[in-house]
């Protein structure tokens, strides 16, 4: 109940050279069983939520962003158990968390319908985002790299700091999920809501934001996972539908693959995929599933694109 736990010091030993997968050819990989005696032990943290975490981001190196029930956000130091922050400012539980690392800024969606922006000083939300009709159940951010960017301005007086001047350029936008149906495209200078879109029976389970481009991966409870354009907030890609609702999303980072994964029971569904992205690919982006992978007996209910092997 409102604890965090920590895993470390993995070896992966199905990623090893010996079990590369050869999505051209076909491998007998994915039915090898996987070796986790070398995991250590788990360590289980201070209690930091008074009730179940809902929602975990990493931050950075040793830090990560947790949301709850009891409608709180922490920022916690898992490596020396030490809590950083706790923010307060949503009327019911918190469903999603995001961290912008160009800003420097945390972010929190909930059940109240309403998105908070939120800074390592701040006690109050910096900025709210209001427009969607039910619970946020998706947050990406744009994290575009414009640091570098800003020495180029240094000169400017209108900018008095890096935030100031990236939450001032085009390219510092969150697009938040809903299950309203909906895909919302916000600047994180105003808190104005863009662009919005909306897809009969999409009820948003997770939105996944390529890096530096204007792809975003998003998942449903119609058990279709969609690829949109930011620049216009439109679905530019549909795979086919599955069995199960998809309940994550990852791209990879050359943005030609999306893994996705889905809820299920006692081994029915409960499965990742890797898809094709046709907006890198073009048309010779195949349609089917590139590798399916069906280990677990429950849902998966996340998932992270780390290494990927193709001849």
């Amino acid at each position: 109940m409102g604890k965090l736990f920590s895993r470390y010091k993995y070896k992966h030993v199905m990623y090893g050279k010996s079990s590369q997968m050869d999505f051209e050819h076909g491998s007998d990989a994915q039915n090898e069983s996987t070796d986790f005696t070398n995991i250590n032990t788990v360590r289980q943290l201070e209690q930091v939520h008074s009730e179940p975490v809902t929602c975990v981001v990493h931050v950075d190196s040793g830090v990560c962003l947790s949301g709850s029930k009891d409608q709180t956000l922490v920022l916690y130091n898992y490596e020396n158990g030490k809590r950083k922050q706790t923010w307060l400012g949503h009327e019911k539980e918190v469903t999603k968390v995001a961290y912008g690392s160009h800003i420097k800024s945390y972010f929190s969606g909930s059940r109240d319908k309403n998105i908070n922006m939120w800074q390592i000083d701040s006690v109050d939300p910096v900025l709210q985002f209001k427009g969607h009709d039910l619970i946020i159940s998706g947050l990406a951010i744009n994290s575009v790299d414009l640091y570098d960017m800003f020495e180029e301005e240094v000169g400017n007086s209108k900018y008095q700091t890096q935030s100031e001047y990236c939450l001032d350029v085009d390219n510092s936008q969150m697009c938040s999920g809903s299950r309203d149906n909906s895909l919302r495209l916000w600047c994180l200078s105003t808190g104005e809501c863009l662009r919005q879109n909306s897809v009969t029976r999409n009820l948003v389970t997770h939105v996944n934001w390529a890096e530096d481009s204007d792809i975003i991966a998003q998942t449903g409870e119609d058990k279709e996972v969609k690829i949109w354009d930011a620049r216009t907030l439109a679905v530019v890609q549909r795979f086919a539908r599955k069995q199960h609702i998809q309940s994550w999303c990852d791209i990879s980072e050359d943005k030609m693959y999306c893994l996705t994964c889905s809820n299920g029971f006692q081994g029915n569904g409960c499965e990742a995929t890797i898809v094709c992205v046709k907006l890198q690919h073009g048309s010779s982006c195949p349609s089917d599933d590139l590798q399916s992978w069906r280990r677990n007996k429950s849902s998966r209910n996340n998932s992270v694109l780390v290494l990927m092997f193709f001849v």
